[in-house]
């Protein structure tokens, strides 16, 4: 079915990512290597599959088939061209994306959560590299980013009145209940401050909290003056700091705002033109028995 390139287009702790091409349609795809003698914990696999199989949604990376061998498992997927973390630190981004570039991308991101919040699903690892995108060209020859979200291998099942205890992520974006994950437990919204730690990367070029000092993020985030300093920030709207400040980097995880609320805030609402540039991506990125998969949150 599919001929190996070898390759290596991403490298993790528990495998490599490589190229492969679809014999039948000569399309790329790419290959996730999870080697068994890397990985201790194997039922996380086979929930990562699991998820994989119940996930169709144009915000969510295609999976197309998988299969065992004695050095591992092997998941085939659609291939990118960036992941979002290549995109803010290669030209012509140099390391921040405008306020309006990071609008369109965190919107997209927010309706592939809403849509895994919907079944239930925590993604538990959003970052900058767990975000794909292919840069498309409208027929007005414009650039429109499509983001998908991508690699579950950390996911879980949580039902909105459950709470989970494992400790997950990737340090810089969790959230500050998961560094009191045993005591306290974590929920969905855990998603959501990643989220916003995603959106203050696009818009300052960095994370908010030195790694030294992230477990004390949930006192830290609270004063405004050192989280959004005006030297670095004066560029920035007022509501895109209040999107971030009030809906996502809030450190009662009660006190977040869900996904799909988030999609209706002022901060997109009241662009007209992200609804113009979503509404193109719609008509390029069809959804089965869904024309506005986009655009139907907002007025």
């Amino acid at each position: 079915l599919y001929e190996f390139t070898y390759e290596i287009i991403g490298q993790g702790s528990f495998g490599t990512v490589e190229a492969a091409i679809r014999r039948s349609t000569r399309q790329p795809v790419a290959v996730k290597r999870i080697d068994y003698a890397k990985w201790q914990e194997k039922g996380r696999t086979s929930n990562e599959i699991d998820i994989l199989y119940q996930l169709k949604h144009p915000s969510i990376l295609t999976f197309q088939s998988c299969f065992s061998r004695h050095d591992g498992v092997y998941i085939f997927t659609e291939r990118m061209e960036f992941d979002l973390f290549d995109y803010i630190t290669k030209p012509p981004n140099l390391g921040r994306l405008r306020e309006s570039t990071s609008k369109y991308i965190i919107y997209q991101i927010l309706v592939a959560v809403s849509y895994l919040h919907q079944k239930n699903i925590c993604h538990c690892d959003i970052k900058p590299e767990n975000l794909l995108l292919n840069v498309l060209h409208t027929s007005t020859a414009c650039k429109r980013e499509h983001v998908k979200l991508a690699d579950f291998g950390m996911s879980k099942y949580i039902r909105d009145t459950s709470l989970r205890r494992s400790q997950v992520g990737t340090r810089p974006y969790m959230a500050p209940e998961l560094y009191h994950s045993y005591e306290r437990g974590y929920n969905k919204s855990a998603d959501l401050w990643a989220v916003g730690i995603v959106l203050y990367a696009c818009l300052s070029g960095c994370i908010p909290f030195d790694p030294n000092e992230i477990d004390k993020a949930e006192h830290l985030v609270n004063n405004l003056v050192s989280m959004y300093p005006y030297k670095e920030w004066k560029h920035i709207s007022d509501n895109a700091i209040s999107f971030l400040s009030k809906n996502l980097l809030v450190a009662d995880p009660t006190q977040r705002t869900k996904a799909e609320k988030n999609l209706s805030n002022k901060w997109f609402t009241d662009d007209r033109q992200l609804r113009n540039n979503l509404r193109e991506l719609e008509i390029m990125i069809k959804m089965d028995n869904e024309p506005y998969w986009l655009t139907k949150y907002l007025p």
